[in-house]
């Protein structure tokens, strides 16, 4: 099993330089937890994503949204990604993440073409039937609570999704007291996501095991 991610850049009309989120794709998929995915960026604002470990898939998708996001040129132009995730079985392996095909190209593929027509940001689909309802319906939940972040939730999120936990270690990084960065979690209930993103990982590697 292998996790695609089909993505495209949302209102990236809105700048002529492409290099404002094509860097944050970049600092994101040179992240060691990455470092054996193969991901091609075409027609300008898309990209799509091989991953051979699918449980890492949706922590990347949310990595790619936050990292966009904590960029204040791009916030402020309300540039976002749209993310579809296909987890299922890989197929034909080309040369490249273009050339290549199979199950989970498909599912990717098949769910990208709904994310516009659901006015939705982040969507999955998976080899399971039996549990894609589970999975769908508690992806949107995570996609609605990131959708209403704001910058500074962004900026603190990006540091504590890579890690960065401690309140002190937090406030020095982003330059704002101890307590707005406790009350920024709280709020943003950061510490929800990463025991769902927790959850989700170790869901897919019990499927695939």
């Amino acid at each position: 099993m292998i996790a695609i991610l089909t993505a495209d850049i949302v209102s990236s009309t809105k700048t002529q330089n492409n290099a404002l989120w094509s860097s944050c794709i970049e600092e994101v998929m040179d992240l060691p937890f990455f470092e054996d995915a193969r991901w091609d960026i075409f027609r300008g604002d898309s990209f799509q994503i091989e991953l051979s470990d699918p449980s890492r898939s949706l922590y990347l998708a949310i990595l790619l949204r936050v990292f966009i996001n904590a960029k204040k040129e791009l916030y402020d132009l309300k540039i976002d990604v749209r993310i579809s995730i296909g987890i299922g079985k890989e197929g034909y392996e080309g040369d490249n993440v273009m050339s290549s095909d199979g199950h989970a190209y498909k599912l990717s593929g098949r769910t990208f073409d709904k994310l516009q027509a659901n006015n939705r940001k982040l969507m999955i689909a998976t080899a399971w039937d039996y549990d894609l309802m589970g999975f769908q319906e508690s992806v949107q939940l995570i996609e609605h609570l990131i959708s209403n972040w704001s910058f500074s939730s962004f900026t603190v999120g990006k540091h504590y999704l890579l890690g960065v936990t401690k309140q002190k270690d937090l406030a020095e990084l982003v330059g704002v007291s101890q307590p707005a960065i406790h009350k920024r979690i709280q709020k943003d209930n950061m510490e929800g996501l990463i025991n769902y993103l927790n959850w989700f990982s170790q869901k897919i590697l019990l499927l695939t095991s």
